[in-house]
C-alpha cells in the first residue's frame, strides 16, 4: 500500500481558533494554548512510564491534538499516529438512537482502551508488532486485587463515551498471555478540566 493511502491529506488551517485543542499545549509563534480537556504537561514522563524513546520508532494510538506526538518526538522517537476517521468518530455504546442523536458526530479520542467496545483486539494488534506497550488509563482502586473490567454504561449515566473500568491486573495478566513481562504499575494524578485525576501506566516488554 502506498504512502498516499495510509497517511491523512494534511489539513490546511488559517486560523488557530478553528482548532479544537484537546490537550493544552505549547505553539511555536502562538505560545500556551489552553485545552479543552486535559494538561499533561510537567507529569509527561510519568504518564508515558519513564521509557527511554531516544532511537525508537512508536505507533501511538489516539494522539488527539498530538501534545504526546511532540512530547515522545523531543524525547528521540520517531510517532506514527493512527486516529479515528471523521466518518466513524466514536465507537458508541448502544443506547437508544434517540438518546445518542445530541452527541453524534466527529470526535477525537485519548485514552482510547476505554471508549472501545473491544479494547482487547486493539491491544492484540498492537503486540503482534510491538516489542514494548505502554497502557495508560484510569485508575480505579475498588477494582484492584483482580484482573477484572466492568461494563460501566448504565441506563441512568448515559456513559455513551465510555465502555470499561480496568484493574491493572487485569492488563498485567493479558499482557502475560502475551508473551510480555511487566515491571509493575505506575500512578500518577493528571488534570482534566481542571480536575486532578489518578490514571495508571503500564510499561510491557518481550
Amino acid at each position: 500500500m502506498s504512502a498516499e493511502k495510509i497517511f491523512a491529506t494534511p489539513r490546511k488551517v488559517e486560523d488557530v481558533a478553528d482548532c479544537y485543542f484537546y490537550h493544552t499545549m505549547e505553539l511555536p509563534g502562538r505560545g500556551v494554548i489552553e485545552g479543552r480537556d486535559w494538561d499533561l504537561r510537567g507529569r509527561v514522563d510519568e504518564y508515558l512510564g519513564n521509557v527511554d524513546f531516544g532511537g525508537q520508532r512508536v505507533l501511538e494510538i489516539g494522539p488527539a491534538s498530538g501534545f504526546l506526538t511532540f512530547e515522545m518526538e523531543k524525547r528521540g522517537a520517531d510517532v506514527i499516529s493512527v486516529e479515528v476517521t471523521d466518518e466513524h468518530g466514536w465507537d458508541f455504546v448502544p443506547y437508544p438512537h434517540a438518546r445518542l442523536e445530541e452527541v453524534f458526530g466527529p470526535r477525537r479520542i485519548a485514552a482510547v482502551l476505554l471508549h472501545c467496545r473491544d479494547p482487547l483486539r486493539i491491544v492484540e494488534q498492537c503486540g503482534k508488532r510491538a516489542k514494548s506497550l505502554i497502557i495508560v488509563d484510569k485508575f480505579h482502586p475498588d477494582l484492584e486485587g483482580a484482573p477484572v473490567c466492568r461494563f460501566a454504561p448504565t441506563p441512568e449515566n448515559f456513559l455513551w463515551h465510555t465502555w470499561w473500568h480496568f484493574s491493572t491486573q487485569f492488563f498485567k495478566q493479558y499482557l502475560a498471555v502475551m508473551g510480555f513481562t511487566t515491571s509493575g504499575s505506575l500512578t500518577h494524578e493528571q488534570y482534566h478540566r481542571g480536575r486532578a485525576h489518578t490514571l495508571f501506566t503500564l510499561v510491557g516488554r518481550r
